[in-house]
């Protein structure tokens, strides 16, 4: 299992980006890939540019989780849960500020249970002999 890091830093820049992913900007940017990638058009639901924001939600805070249980003191679970929680619906609320944006309840579902499953995971403790 990797050993834990005391320097935070790691875990704060990842929160920006995952803030920044929220803008009009990235959305801009994020539509321009997909446009080039599978042709305009709205990504209905099961469709792959649909499937690739959804992996892209999990892929982000799944890091997230990861960071959040190697990086600085061990927390306990009820606290690394309010925090998965905390920055899952922050992150989409954010949208609501972005023109173009939307936040969804079911992305900030996406986010919560990916930050915290892939948390627990890394915070398992190797078996002791």
């Amino acid at each position: 299992m990797a050993a834990r890091t005391q320097n935070p830093w790691p875990l704060r820049i990842w929160t920006a980006l995952i803030l920044f992913s929220q803008t009009t900007w990235a959305g801009e940017i994020a539509g321009i890939i997909a446009t080039t990638v599978f042709g305009p058009g709205p990504a209905d639901v099961g469709s792959p540019p649909y499937l690739l924001q959804k992996g892209y939600h999990c892929f982000l805070f799944g890091v997230f989780g990861w960071l959040l249980a190697r990086t600085g003191k061990r927390r306990p679970p009820a606290q690394a849960l309010a925090i998965a929680i905390s920055v899952s619906i922050f992150a989409e609320m954010l949208q609501l500020l972005a023109p173009g944006r939307h936040a969804q309840w079911s992305d900030a579902a996406i986010n919560i249970v990916s930050s915290s499953a892939v948390w627990a995971l890394a915070s398992r403790r190797p078996p002791t002999l």
